[in-house]
C-alpha cells in the first residue's frame, strides 16, 4: 500500500511498509524482520504512559458532551471518556473489569470512581508503576503473556490497546476467556477504513507508526471476535476532526500521501497552532453529520461472551 515513518514522535527515520489484506481490510505495519526496540519507540511522554486526572482532554464535561452529540460521537465517548463512562448500556450495576493496556490508570481511576473493582495488565513498567502507587492491582506483562483467571470479568475494555499487540487472536481468545459468560468487552481502535485514512494515506496520523502492529476496520475486529465465541452487540464512531491539522502538517513535514520521507523537513513555523482540530470540529462536523457524512476515525466495538471462551 504505502511506506510511512514515525510521523508523531518521530523516534527513527526509518520507513515501514503497510500492507491490507484484501479480503477484511486488517493492514498491518511490516517490520520486514526488523522488529524495532520498544524502548525507543515509545518515548518517555508518552500520552497513555503519564499521570492524568479524569479530567483529560482541556475542556470541560459539558463542552465536550455537547460536542460529542453535535457530531455523533457520545456513544463513542460514552465508552471511552472517563467523564463520560456510566456505562448504562451495560444493564447491571457495577461489577468487575479488566483494562488491558491500562497505562498509568486512567480508565481504572474512572471505574473505580463508579464503583467498579478493577485491574489492569500493562507492559510498560513506568506506567504500572503510576497506576499501582494509586492503589490498582496492574500486571506489568505484555498482554500475550499475561496470567487471564478464568471466568472472572463482567467487563474487559481496550482502549486502543490491541494494536499493539503483535499476537491479537491470542490476546483475544485469552481475554474472552477471563469474561463471565454474558460478559461484555469494548474495544476501542482507530479505523483504517475511514475518509481521512483513505485520503491522507500515509500522513494519516493515527497510523501510530512503528506502534501500531496492526490498523483494524469494523468487519476484521468483528471477524476476529466471531471466531472466538463472542457477539458482536455495537459500533460507535468518533466523528472529530482532529486528525485534519496533523495530517496536513504530515503532508507538509514528510512529502506526499503515498510515499512519505523519512527524514522531517523544518518549515520554521507550524501551519495550525493548538486547538484547531477542536476549532474544526465545532465549525464543519455538525454539518457534515447532516448531510450524512462523517469522519469515523476511530470506533469502539462492544461484545458480548456469547459462548465458552478457551482461556
Amino acid at each position: 500500500m504505502f511506506d510511512a515513518p514515525d510521523t508523531r514522535h518521530q523516534t527513527s527515520e526509518r520507513l515501514y511498509p503497510v500492507v491490507e489484506c484484501t479480503e477484511c481490510g486488517l493492514g498491518r505495519t511490516d517490520y520486514e524482520g526488523e522488529v524495532p526496540d520498544l524502548a525507543a519507540i515509545y518515548p518517555s511522554n508518552y500520552v497513555y504512559h503519564e499521570s492524568s486526572g479524569s479530567d483529560t482532554r482541556g475542556t470541560s464535561r459539558t463542552a465536550s458532551h455537547r460536542i460529542a452529540r453535535a457530531t455523533g460521537s457520545l456513544g463513542y465517548w460514552r465508552w471511552c471518556d472517563p467523564r463520560f463512562a456510566d456505562l448504562d448500556e451495560l444493564g447491571s450495576k457495577p461489577g468487575t473489569v479488566l483494562d488491558i493496556g491500562c497505562g498509568a490508570g486512567r480508565y481504572l481511576q474512572r471505574f473505580a470512581e463508579l464503583g467498579w473493582r478493577v485491574e489492569g495488565i500493562e507492559p510498560s513498567k513506568s506506567a504500572a508503576a503510576v497506576a499501582r502507587q494509586q492503589g490498582f492491582t496492574v500486571q506489568t506483562s505484555p498482554a500475550e503473556e499475561a496470567d487471564y483467571p478464568s471466568n472472572t470479568f463482567d467487563l474487559v475494555t481496550m482502549y486502543h490497546s490491541l494494536e499493539h499487540c503483535d499476537r491479537p487472536q491470542v490476546v483475544i481468545k485469552r481475554s474472552l476467556g477471563a469474561l463471565k459468560l454474558g460478559g461484555v468487552m469494548a474495544i476501542a481502535l482507530c479505523n483504517f477504513d475511514s475518509p481521512g485514512r483513505r485520503f491522507f494515506g500515509a500522513a494519516w496520523p493515527l497510523l501510530e507508526i512503528p506502534r501500531h502492529r496492526y490498523h483494524y476496520t469494523p468487519p476484521a475486529l468483528s471477524r476476529l471476535l466471531k471466531r472466538s465465541g463472542a457477539t458482536l452487540e455495537g459500533v460507535y464512531y468518533h466523528n472529530d476532526l482532529d486528525e485534519l491539522p496533523s495530517a496536513m502538517e504530515n503532508l507538509a513535514h514528510f512529502g506526499s500521501r503515498t510515499q512519505l520521507r523519512g527524514s522531517r523537513r523544518e518549515l520554521g513555523f507550524r501551519p495550525f497552532p493548538p486547538g484547531t482540530g477542536g476549532l474544526l470540529t465545532l465549525t464543519y462536523a455538525p454539518a457534515l453529520r447532516a448531510m450524512g457524512l462523517s469522519m469515523r476515525s476511530s470506533f469502539l466495538a462492544r461484545f458480548r461472551r456469547s459462548e465458552r471462551a478457551d482461556s
